[in-house]
C-alpha cells in the first residue's frame, strides 16, 4: 500500500546518508583521516538538510533511490581508478546494474564511467600493461553490470519504446510520456 512504498522510501532516504559519509571518507581520507571525517560528515549533513532529498524520501517515488545508488558507484569507480583493482570494479558494475533498475537518470553512469576510465587511461596510467588492465577491468565492469541487467535488457528488446518513453519524453520534449 501507499503507506508502506513511503515508509521504504523515508528508510531509502535515511540510508543514503551513511552512503554520502563514506562517499566523502573515500574521496579525501585516503589521503587526510582527519579532513576525509570533516568531508564526509559535511555531505551527509548536506544531504540530510536537502529540502529536495527530505521532499523526495516522504512523497514515495523512487527517484530517491537516485543519489544513494550514485553515491555507491562513485565510491567503487573512485577506489578502482585509483587502485587499478579489479573487485572495486566488480562492485561498481554490480552497483550501476542494480541501479539501471531503480531511475532512468541512471541511464547515463555507464557514459561517466567509460569517460572516468578514459581520462585514467590517458593521465593516470604509466605504461601500457596499466592501460591494458583498466580496459580489462573495464570491460569486467561492463560484463558484470550487463548480468545483473540482463532481465530488464530483455524487457527492453521486447517493449523497446515502453522502456524509452519516459527518457525520451525528458530528453527529446516528446508531450506523450504515457500510453492512456
Amino acid at each position: 500500500n501507499y503507506d508502506t512504498l513511503k515508509l521504504v522510501t523515508a528508510l531509502e532516504g535515511i540510508l543514503t546518508l551513511p552512503i554520502f559519509f563514506w562517499l566523502g571518507r573515500e574521496l579525501v581520507g585516503r589521503y587526510d583521516r582527519r579532513l576525509g571525517w570533516i568531508v564526509g560528515l559535511a555531505l551527509a549533513a548536506l544531504v540530510a538538510a536537502s529540502y529536495r532529498h527530505l521532499s523526495l524520501s516522504r512523497l514515495g517515488l523512487r527517484i530517491i533511490y537516485t543519489p544513494g545508488i550514485v553515491a555507491l558507484i562513485f565510491i567503487y569507480l573512485t577506489r578502482a581508478l585509483r587502485e587499478n583493482r579489479r573487485m572495486d570494479f566488480i562492485n561498481a558494475g554490480l552497483a550501476l546494474g542494480a541501479g539501471l533498475y531503480m531511475y532512468q537518470v541512471i541511464r547515463i553512469m555507464p557514459v561517466v564511467i567509460v569517460a572516468g576510465v578514459g581520462i585514467a587511461v590517458v593521465f593516470t596510467a604509466r605504461n601500457w600493461g596499466e592501460r591494458r588492465q583498466y580496459l580489462l577491468n573495464l570491460s569486467a565492469l561492463v560484463l558484470v553490470a550487463f548480468v545483473v541487467f540482463m532481465p530488464l535488457f530483455r524487457f527492453s528488446v521486447d517493449y523497446p519504446d515502453d522502456f524509452w518513453r519516459r527518457t525520451s519524453g525528458r530528453l527529446f520534449g516528446d508531450d506523450l510520456t504515457q500510453t492512456t
